[in-house]
């Protein structure tokens, strides 16, 4: 099964958590996904297993025995001073993603096609209000991720030593745009040899391809 590792504040993280959040939405998604939403391929793509890293920053979260902790001062963080903060915590199976596109009306305000019913899916799903989901979304097509089988790691792994992930590229992706990597790693259509491939030290901005060592 392929696998991806994906960045998540760690407010998003609490509210998936508490499965409140189960749509996790993205400007870009794995390229299986991207090539069948538009038609290019007919076979539904497999099932890939999401590492989830919770970002550093407030709200504080540690999740002890089936019991979530959150804590927004960083005095407390949990039994024993535990803090899922700055590392890989959870993973799930993506099996569904849905493609919606944002517009520019002709009066310049922005909204989304498809039905309405759809759209609010989306975005209640996501824990969104419609003006924050317009607000980040670019315009042209987005995605809503689906989380599913959520599996909480009683202890988080750590991305330090660079011995957990290795970030790995299939060979073209959509779109033949030159590999920056100072840009935003949310942009993840490039052209790349299928033998990139290298130990992560450091989380994504986003999201990326992994092999995992454990």
């Amino acid at each position: 099964m392929k696998s991806f590792l994906i960045s998540i504040h760690s407010e998003w993280v609490i509210k998936i958590f508490n499965g409140e959040k189960t749509r996790e939405i993205r400007k870009t998604a794995p390229k299986e996904w991207v090539d069948y939403l538009s038609g290019k391929t007919k076979e539904k793509p497999k099932p890939m297993t999401g590492y989830i890293y919770c970002t550093q920053g407030k709200p504080y979260v540690a999740y002890i025995n089936g019991k979530l902790y959150t804590q927004s001062d960083g005095t407390g963080r949990g039994p024993a001073g535990i803090c899922f903060n700055g590392k890989v915590v959870a993973k799930f199976t993506l099996m569904e993603v849905e493609r919606f596109s944002k517009i520019k009306m002709f009066d310049g305000s922005l909204a989304f096609e498809g039905p309405l019913t759809e759209i609010i899916s989306i975005y209640e799903n996501a824990c969104l209000s419609l003006e924050q989901l317009l607000a980040y979304c670019k315009i042209g097509d987005n995605y809503a991720w689906h989380i599913s089988d959520l599996e909480i790691f009683d202890r988080p792994w750590e991305l330090g030593d660079g011995s957990v992930f290795r970030e790995v590229r299939p060979s073209m992706f959509s779109h033949d745009e030159p590999f920056d990597p100072l840009s935003d790693s949310d942009n993840r259509y490039v052209r790349v040899t299928e033998d990139w491939n290298k130990p992560i030290y450091k989380a994504p901005q986003s999201w990326c391809y992994v092999e995992v060592q454990r």
